[in-house]
């Protein structure tokens, strides 16, 4: 469970993950088409197909209506299928994804509603100080509806905050006396987390303008004279808990300006309130120089309503952290080349004459039924490596790790180990490997993460540069195609951004007609358990197809048949680097358990 409140835009991404899930619980007449779409007979998800739920081009689904040509947002397609308030429904979303939502649930119990002072600030000590100061004239102080409120020894300015219902749910009160340099303020009880303005939002407005404080927003309010933009003030820079109390008024806002300080917390208000907000909405007010915050620009720069309007219209979207110029990645590119001109004389591959290597930030997925070959292959590969200075992490789910490495010392001395060579091979075999022990990690759905941390692990601490992992069914739950799908970008993502190769094992389907159940090689990576996620996350994709006909051949006739067929047939179905796929015989040598591009003619 995730203790905290999602935004809207989080919440659209995440209910697109599941869309599977969420179609099936609200929507059980949809009928499920090719691409992940889904067709229905509008809205509401009556049986028809006038209405399509998709994917867009950011990922987030959308629903359309053919028929009024109307298209909603994937949020907005739950909103109105629950009805009610879009608070109400964010809960619902929110309970449905497994987070624990921290905002207040309202209730039918009565809530406290406090009484706000109905006298003239003219003539007041608050409107001189205002004036003189802030130069925050009486009409604009009315509109926030600020009073004044005196004590034996302050005089207080205060500020009504409302719900969205327009109740009066607590008063904060700013002396006018400082004690030293530091404000004294208090609030009313309970606290009541909301918006400074919030009851001068119209339910029609689509624009809206966020402030640091109170004063800052009544500035901004100033420097527009005609078509205003609504403002408001949040409690502070780095306290968010009034967004969940203004749901229903955010949700109907389609820019919002961020105007908060020209420093450091300012700019961290505006990266949180975007990612909370939504990215594609939130702009940042750019206060010009000197000034550093909304109200210091209105007292010293005097700005005009055109001085304002021209902040608005060059005002930022969030710059992406992840966003890059070319330039940043001259020396990365340099590399490419330079592997790209090493494959030309020596090919990071067990058999130099196939086009294939194993690269670097890429996932290599070696697939085979059951008995295939795949495990001995595999240990080929990892003695390849380590040969050649390549640390490398084994981690294996079905053969226990002294079994793996008595195959390994078997494929380096040619034949079986002896009992005192055993010490002499750990050392061998320790120079370059390292295994993980998986009796820490039997749980199907927590495999892959607890795997992925020792990755990252194994590569800052012993710099690693692979991984061997065997196999797949070991990481992803049977028939649970979303989780399938999430684990498989992952593993990609996960190359990628730890600069790793990652060998996966992975089972081939013992049901596919196409191949007899394995008993013909499989002709595309469709033969994949877990093929469709898999097959596209993966950067190149091999097979391995023990000849089982030839073994069995008892006959003179099949014999001469199969003489000259090897023992597997390997193919490559997939190079996303170079291309290249291609189908070559493999002969196995029982003597020494490796596999080898040219017939065995000692073979006992």
């Amino acid at each position: 469970m995730i203790n905290e409140a999602k935004s809207p835009q989080e919440v659209k991404a995440e209910l697109s993950r599941r869309i599977d899930s969420l179609i099936t619980e609200l929507f059980p007449l949809a009928k499920r088409a090719s691409g992940g779409r889904y067709s229905m007979g509008n809205f509401k998800g009556d049986k028809g197909y006038s209405c399509s739920v998709y994917k867009s081009r950011n990922g987030v689904y959308l629903a359309k209506d053919h028929e009024t040509d109307e298209s909603i947002n994937i949020l907005e397609l739950v909103h109105r299928h629950l009805g009610g308030s879009f608070s109400s429904t964010m809960r619902w979303v929110h309970t449905w994804l497994g987070y624990t939502q921290i905002r207040t649930i309202k209730t039918s119990e009565p809530v406290k509603v406090l009484s706000v002072k109905d006298e003239a600030i003219r003539g007041s000590e608050v409107a001189k100080y205002m004036l003189d100061e802030r130069k925050i004239n009486e009409r604009t102080l009315n509109k926030f509806r600020i009073f004044q409120e005196k004590s034996a020894t302050s005089t207080w300015w205060a500020t009504p905050l409302y719900d969205e219902s327009e109740n009066c749910r607590m008063i904060k009160y700013t002396s006018l006396q400082r004690d030293g340099k530091s404000k004294k303020i208090w609030s009313s009880k309970p606290v009541f987390n909301t918006a400074f303005g919030l009851h001068l939002v119209d339910p029609d407005d689509t624009k809206l303008i966020i402030c640091e404080g109170e004063i800052d927003a009544m500035s901004v309010y100033q420097m527009q004279k005609e078509d205003r933009i609504p403002v408001i003030s949040v409690p502070s820079a780095s306290n968010h808990a009034w967004i969940e109390n203004c749901y229903d008024m955010l949700a109907t806002q389609k820019i919002i300006y961020i105007c908060s300080d020209m420093d450091q917390a300012g700019q961290a208000m505006f990266l949180t309130l975007s990612k909370r907000l939504g990215v594609d909405r939130c702009k940042r007010l750019i206060i010009p120089t000197p000034y550093n915050d909304a109200n210091d620009w209105w007292v010293q720069g005097s700005p005009s309503e055109e001085d304002f309007q021209s902040v608005l219209d060059k005002s930022q979207e969030q710059q992406s952290e992840s966003l890059v110029k070319p330039n940043q990645y001259i020396i990365q590119l340099q590399d490419c080349i330079t592997r790209q001109e090493q494959e030309r004389d020596w090919k990071n591959w067990i058999f130099q004459e196939m086009d294939l290597s194993i690269r670097q930030s890429e996932l290599f997925c070696l697939s085979g039924k059951t008995g295939s070959g795949k495990s001995a292959l595999s240990y080929q590969i990892a003695n390849f490596l380590a040969d050649n200075d390549q640390p490398l992490l084994f981690a294996s789910f079905e053969i226990p790790i002294e079994s793996i490495m008595l195959e390994l010392a078997h494929q380096r001395l040619g034949r079986p180990p002896l009992h005192e060579e055993c010490g002499e091979m750990a050392d061998i075999l320790g120079k370059n490997m390292y295994f993980i022990d998986d009796k820490l990690m039997r749980d199907s759905r927590s495999n892959w993460h607890g795997l992925k941390e020792e990755i990252i692990l194994a590569k800052k601490k012993y710099g690693i540069s692979s991984v061997i992992v065997d196999s797949y069914t070991f990481l992803s739950p049977k028939m649970d195609w979303e989780f399938q799908g999430i684990i498989s970008k992952d593993l990609a993502r996960t190359c990628v951004q730890n600069e790793i190769s990652l060998i996966l094992n992975a089972h081939e389907d013992a049901k596919n007609k196409e191949t007899g159940g394995g008993k013909y090689p499989a002709t595309g990576p469709g033969n994949i358990l877990g093929a469709q996620e898999l097959s596209q996350a993966s950067h190149t994709i091999c097979n391995i197809h023990r000849n089982t006909q030839k073994e069995m051949a008892v006959t003179d006739d099949d014999k001469r048949k199969f003489a000259k067929q090897g023992d597997a047939l390997f193919s490559v179905f997939k190079q996303r680097n170079s291309g290249a796929i291609f189908t070559k015989d493999l002969w196995f040598d029982p003597k020494t358990r490796m596999f080898q591009t040219s017939p065995i003619t000692n073979k006992i």
